[in-house]
C-alpha cells in the first residue's frame, strides 16, 4: 500500500487488506521447511495455520453429508455447486460492507471480535496463539455479519461455532497453547530419545559396554520403564542446540513430566553413575509425556 496526504498535509490512514487462503497441501509448514534442513519459526506457524482436514465424524473433511449417501458424493457436489455460483456471495457481501457506515462496520468486528476471543482462548494461551486467534476470530465474525445480512443461510452461532472448532483442531495440531519454541524444544527432547535411545545411553545394568559419543545412562524404573540420564552439557547444546528459550522449555518438560525435577523443583537431579560417582542429570522419562492426547517417546 502507499500512504497519502490528506489536504492539510496529515498523513492519511492507510487502507490495507489481507487475504485468507487455503491449501490442499498434503505436508505441512514445518516439513516442507525441514527438507531444506531448516526449521520453521514461530511467526512462520501464526501466519499459516495448519488444520487437519478431518472431522473426525467418518466422512473425512465432512460432518454432515447432508443427505448424500458418500462423501465423495457430497464432495462432487460441492465442486459442481462452487463452480457455477462462485462469487456471489462473496460480492454481495463486499456490496454490503461498502454500503454501510466505516466506523460503524469498524466498531461491530472490534466487539465481536473481542466477544469470539474471550469465548475461546484459554487464559493461560501464550501471545502467538492469541495472534492465530485473531485470524480465526475475524473468519467468525464475517461469517456472522453474512448470515445476519441474509447473504448465508446460516444460522445465529453456526460460524463462530465452525470457527471454534477449527481453532481447537489447530491448537491439537500445535501440541497446545505455549510458545512454538518451548513445544518445539520439548519435541527436540523425545525426538532426541527416540533416535539414541539405544546407542547413545548406557545400560546402567551393563554399564561396562562400549559407547560411542555417550549422552547419558539409561535405567528401568520401578514401573519397567525406560529412563535416560542425560549429561547437562549434552542436554544444553545437543538438544537444545543452546536454545534461548531453554529455562521456559526446562520448565514446560517439567509441567509435562517429560523431566523428573529434584526434591527442590530444580530440572536436574543428583544421581549416582557407575564408574563417575554421583552427579546431577537430566533424568527423562518420555514414557510419562503426553503432547496433546497422543503419547510421545518410548
Amino acid at each position: 500500500t502507499k500512504g497519502r496526504a490528506s489536504r492539510d498535509g496529515v498523513a492519511r490512514d492507510t487502507a490495507e487488506f489481507r487475504l485468507m487462503f487455503l491449501s490442499t497441501g498434503e505436508i505441512g509448514l514445518a516439513e516442507k521447511i525441514g527438507e531444506g534442513k531448516k526449521k520453521a519459526r514461530a511467526g512462520q506457524t501464526v501466519r499459516m495455520l495448519e488444520i487437519p482436514a478431518d472431522a473426525a465424524a467418518g466422512f473425512g473433511l465432512f460432518e454432515n453429508l447432508h443427505g448424500f449417501v458418500s462423501a465423495d458424493e457430497f464432495a462432487k457436489h460441492l465442486s459442481t455447486m462452487t463452480q457455477e455460483h462462485r462469487g456471489h456471495a462473496a460480492d454481495a457481501f463486499l456490496q454490503r460492507m461498502a454500503g454501510q457506515d466505516f466506523a460503524q462496520i469498524q466498531s461491530a468486528i472490534a466487539e465481536l471480535t473481542k466477544v469470539w476471543l474471550a469465548d475461546n482462548v484459554p487464559d493461560n494461551a501464550d501471545g502467538q496463539v492469541t495472534r492465530a486467534a485473531r485470524r480465526f476470530a475475524l473468519v467468525a465474525v464475517a461469517g456472522e455479519l453474512a448470515a445476519a445480512a441474509k447473504i448465508l443461510p446460516w444460522p445465529d452461532g453456526e460460524s463462530s461455532n465452525a470457527a471454534a472448532r477449527c481453532f481447537r483442531d489447530w491448537i491439537g495440531t500445535r501440541g497446545g497453547t505455549g510458545s512454538h519454541e518451548v513445544q518445539e524444544g520439548l519435541r527436540e527432547i523425545v525426538s532426541f530419545i527416540e533416535r539414541h535411545g539405544n546407542s547413545r545411553f548406557a545400560d546402567m545394568d551393563t554399564p561396562d559396554q562400549k559407547i560411542i559419543d555417550r549422552a547419558g545412562f539409561r535405567r528401568k524404573t520401578e514401573i519397567g520403564e525406560w529412563e535416560y540420564l542425560v549429561f547437562p552439557d549434552v542436554f544444553s547444546s545437543e538438544i537444545l542446540d543452546g536454545s534461548k528459550n531453554a529455562a521456559a522449555i526446562k520448565k514446560a518438560a517439567i509441567t509435562a513430566e517429560l523431566i523428573e525435577p529434584d526434591g527442590s523443583g530444580k530440572s536436574t537431579k543428583p544421581c549416582s553413575l557407575p564408574g563417575l560417582g554421583k552427579k546431577r542429570m537430566f533424568c527423562i522419562r518420555p514414557s510419562q509425556y503426553r503432547q496433546g492426547d497422543e503419547p510421545c517417546g518410548n
